[in-house]
């Protein structure tokens, strides 16, 4: 084929794209690293993610790009989880307790909690990326954070006060 027929991309598109790359990369990659622990999966995760959203990016606007990407990571990660492609670990950071214990919770559950309470989704939003009821995101998310509470018990990162939701 010759050069001057290829399909090329207007540089302002390409700048574009890299400004939406920009404002999103760190929200990715931190899904990502939460959810499977490492952090070169994370990142290769990361270039996924951005390279299957460079053909829609100039549709996506706000909080409809920020849910797209997060439906694209989660559905990656969570790929990649079923077929045993990570072994979550604490990404060889020395005494991240919490990417300790969020590995130890079923896949199902830790994306939900990541998307919960440190993405600050809603269970509407949650069912949208994760393609679930919003029943079984309720259903997931209370049982990743009793799991999660019980891991921190036994690892001794919480102990059991007067908080009722404890005992």
């Amino acid at each position: 084929m010759p050069i001057s027929s290829r399909r090329t991309v207007p540089h302002g598109r390409l700048g574009a794209f890299a400004r939406f790359v920009l404002e999103h990369q760190e929200m990715v990659y931190n899904v990502a690293f939460r959810l499977l622990g490492e952090q070169e999966l994370a990142s290769s995760v990361t270039r996924d993610t951005f390279s299957r959203s460079f053909p829609v990016f100039a549709e996506l606007r706000g909080e409809a790009a920020r849910l797209w990407l997060l439906r694209v990571v989660t559905g990656i990660c969570h790929n990649q989880l079923r077929r045993g492609g990570s072994q979550c670990t604490n990404g060889g950071t020395a005494g991240d307790s919490a990417q300790e214990m969020l590995c130890l919770l079923l896949p199902e559950q830790r994306i939900t909690l990541v998307l919960s309470d440190m993405q600050g989704l809603n269970y509407r939003e949650i069912a949208d990326a994760t393609g679930v009821p919003e029943g079984i995101v309720s259903l997931r998310l209370s049982r990743g954070r009793i799991a999660l509470r019980d891991a921190l018990l036994a690892h001794g990162d919480i102990l059991v006060g007067d908080d009722p939701w404890l005992t």
